[in-house]
């Protein structure tokens, strides 16, 4: 009884899989065709753009903004362990938290403004920088995990 329930469920969801697949079409434009086509856009759409990008600027100002916040207070728990016992994973913990603090303070939109570029779009070089710091803290991570 089992395994004839156990056939069924099998044969069941394999026909619905192939009618997922069926029912796939592929897309119109090439898979590495990432240029937004804003000219092609009718106004609606592109105000519909704006509210996105906003709410994502906004919800990444609020984001950042609580990890500077927790990432100070995790620093400067590090910094007094680090007093205490002098040794390198505690160190090695300093580093990691300084480089995820400025990982934070340049991936927040409002500081990167402020500080950098005046003008409101601030899309520039400033953009993989965040990222860069994140590539620090993962080779710090696998130091770490090495020790």
């Amino acid at each position: 009884m089992k395994k004839t329930l156990a056939v069924f469920l099998i044969t069941l969801t394999l026909i619905q899989g192939t009618v997922l697949l069926v029912e796939a079409r592929p897309r119109p434009v090439p898979p590495f065709d990432f240029r937004p086509r804003f000219n092609e856009t009718d106004p609606s759409t592109l105000r519909l753009f704006e509210q996105r990008i906003e709410m994502y600027v906004f919800a990444r100002v609020i984001i950042s903004s609580i990890n500077i916040l927790l990432y100070a207070y995790i620093a400067f728990f590090y910094i007094s362990l680090y007093r205490e016992n002098k040794s390198k994973f505690s160190l090695s913990l300093v580093g990691l938290t300084v480089v995820l603090l400025t990982y934070s303070l340049s991936s927040n939109p409002f500081i990167v403004q402020l500080l950098w570029r005046p003008d409101p779009i601030w899309l520039g070089v400033f953009n993989f920088i965040p990222d860069l710091f994140a590539t620090v803290a993962a080779f710090i991570l696998i130091f770490l995990s090495k020790t």
